[in-house]
């Protein structure tokens, strides 16, 4: 998402259902990652398939994701529940490792 729409209101936004299509083949013989070999974004499952059939390269690759919407401006969503890790126990660990490398007497000037 862009970094304008932190913190903005959703109010006239939907979540939907969309499906990517892209070329399975360009991607394993170029070495790009999936979405490298993007055909497009579809509402329909089934014009996903029907416009990437009519690709040479195609091998039947359509991913169904999650858009944010307000009807004008469209935003990949993932649905998928993640789990927040600590700000606070990650910057004690870093705190840490980083006095782990200090010598006694930079410890002592540092009055740690």
């Amino acid at each position: 998402m862009n970094e304008e729409m932190i913190g903005m209101s959703l109010d006239g936004f939907t979540v939907e259902e969309i499906f990517e299509a892209w070329s399975d083949y360009e991607d394993r013989r170029s070495g790009r990652k999936p979405g490298e070999g993007r055909i497009g974004f579809f509402r329909s499952r089934s014009i996903a398939k029907g416009i990437a059939a009519n690709r040479q390269s195609y091998l039947g690759r359509v991913t169904k994701h999650l858009m944010i919407t307000n009807g004008s401006e469209h935003y990949l969503f993932s649905a998928e529940p993640i789990e927040l890790d600590s700000d606070e126990e990650a910057a004690q660990e870093v705190r840490e490792a980083a006095l782990k490398k200090l010598s006694d007497s930079e410890l002592r000037v540092l009055g740690l």
